[in-house]
């Protein structure tokens, strides 16, 4: 209710919130707001998502088809506004710039923002989708979309930290995992989003945002922060920082970015550590209500990314280094694809062995 425009808290009551727990200016710490802030955002993201999540580019986006009616006959919180995104994304990037040197050694501040981003992330799409499917004069459509992309650009700096915080590895992303348990528990085991969700959200949506009229101003960001996870020492410590919504969100920007990958042994081991990732979303209860494209999609995007990483180092008619046989053995490459394609119904596996993915 703070957060409608006609009430008297006003719609700021959230915002500083966010930003004192990011920024640590809590007398007690971040943790003083926690999960009090995790559960409000997650809350706020949960009912958004029927509205605007955006499709994934490597799987059949024919079932987004049937929001458009849901879409426009739906009355959107009040709140789902680009001036609300606006504020939040800036003060999202103001709390991670303002932190003391205590609040940068404690994952709250961090993960707090990451919940900011996904937030962010779900109001843009909302907003985005709302304006594909609706029409209306060009001109109009136009400065929409303009402000979206205002909203969408306005915590590029909160996403360059989470995502530099997220590669430096260590505990960071263990820790950051056990907050998000106290605030939102977990489901069978599973926890529902992990530190670097909320990045790859907003990189969806400017993606999309550049596909729908953009400039391309957008992708340079996303390209960055492609490189960056892949160059991370510890590729373990990046698996861990993704919820299985991450996961499918970063094999679809390396479906479109993958040539932002540099021509390297370490990047191909990223590549066959994501490959090796998709495995346990064959066994995930209750996928279909998390609203994500079935397992062999995912499958097939990141076998895709193996494959183009594997042909960068042979590019030139060069010899790939003998090590990287070590790296296909020691991640079990050759069993993780035969025991996907053994958890996979019968009626399945003609999508598995047609078109160019059985080469």
């Amino acid at each position: 209710e703070s957060l409608a425009p006609d009430a008297s808290a006003g719609p700021g009551l959230l915002l500083p919130a966010v930003e004192a727990t990011c920024s640590g200016a809590l007398l007690q710490g971040p943790s003083a707001a926690w999960p009090g802030v995790g559960l409000l955002l997650a809350t706020l993201i949960a009912s958004l998502r029927p509205y605007g999540d955006l499709p994934f580019g490597y799987a059949d986006a024919a079932e987004h088809v049937a929001e458009a009616p849901l879409l426009l006959r739906a009355e959107l919180p009040p709140w789902c506004s680009p001036a609300f995104a606006q504020a939040l994304g800036a003060r999202l990037s103001a709390g991670l710039a303002a932190r003391s040197a205590d609040a940068a050694e404690n994952p709250l501040s961090v993960l707090c923002a990451c919940y900011g981003l996904e937030l962010l992330a779900a109001v843009c799409s909302t907003l985005l989708r709302r304006q594909q499917f609706a029409g209306g004069a060009a001109a109009a459509r136009s400065s929409a979309l303009h402000e979206i992309r205002r909203a969408a650009r306005s915590a590029d700096d909160a996403l360059d930290a989470v995502a530099v915080a997220v590669a430096r590895g260590g505990s960071f992303s263990r820790l950051c995992l056990e907050d998000s348990r106290r605030a939102e528990g977990a489901l069978h085991s599973i926890v529902a989003r992990g530190p670097l969700d909320g990045v790859l959200a907003i990189l969806t949506v400017q993606k999309a945002l550049d596909e729908d009229g953009g400039d391309g101003l957008l992708q340079p960001l996303a390209r960055r922060v492609v490189r960056c996870l892949a160059a991370a020492e510890d590729h373990q410590a990046i698996l861990v920082a993704l919820g299985p919504r991450g996961l499918y969100r970063l094999l679809d920007l390396l479906s479109c970015f993958g040539d932002a990958l540099p021509p390297t042994p370490a990047a191909l081991r990223f590549c066959l550590h994501l490959l090796r990732a998709t495995l346990p979303l064959a066994s995930l209860p209750h996928l279909d209500r998390m609203a994500l494209p079935p397992p062999a999609a995912a499958f097939r995007a990141a076998a895709q990314t193996v494959l183009r990483a594997f042909g960068a180092l042979g590019q030139g008619g060069a010899t790939p280094p003998p090590e990287l046989h070590g790296d296909f053995q020691s991640l079990q490459t050759v069993a993780v694809a035969l025991r996907f394609i053994g958890t996979l119904p019968a009626g399945d596996l003609g999508s598995m062995t047609a078109g160019p993915e059985a080469s």
